[in-house]
């Protein structure tokens, strides 16, 4: 019987574009962050401008931080670790030993039909 390999390849643009969202996010957060905490130590940070007051620029500090930064890094990571995890083929290895047993067998392979029957 010969046995065939089979390539797999994974397409990680997806994961790489929510990875450089994440990033970006992330400087945006923190840039903000910096710039909200300068003002807190000197108020001249202000500039006399009414949209650049610490009010104003909190609300943007957290959703960038929280929703934009984390929720493209959650989603990257789903992303990549499900088309690991879902390939053809797959089996668990550590578990498949406390289920079968030593004389048991394995519920995780596939069995292979004997032409006979």
């Amino acid at each position: 019987m010969s046995e065939r390999k089979i390539t797999i390849e994974y397409n990680d643009r997806i994961v790489r574009q929510f990875m450089l969202a994440a990033i970006l996010w992330g400087v945006v957060g923190m840039l903000v962050g910096v710039l909200i905490a300068s003002q807190l130590n000197f108020w001249r940070v202000n500039f006399n401008l009414p949209w650049l007051t610490f009010g104003r620029l909190r609300p943007l500090h957290t959703n960038a931080a929280i929703f934009a930064f984390v929720g493209n890094m959650m989603f990257a990571g789903v992303y990549y670790s499900t088309s690991g995890w879902s390939r053809p083929g797959w089996r668990a290895t550590s578990s498949r030993r406390s289920i079968s047993g030593p004389g048991r067998p394995s519920l995780w392979r596939r069995r292979s039909r004997s032409p006979s029957g």
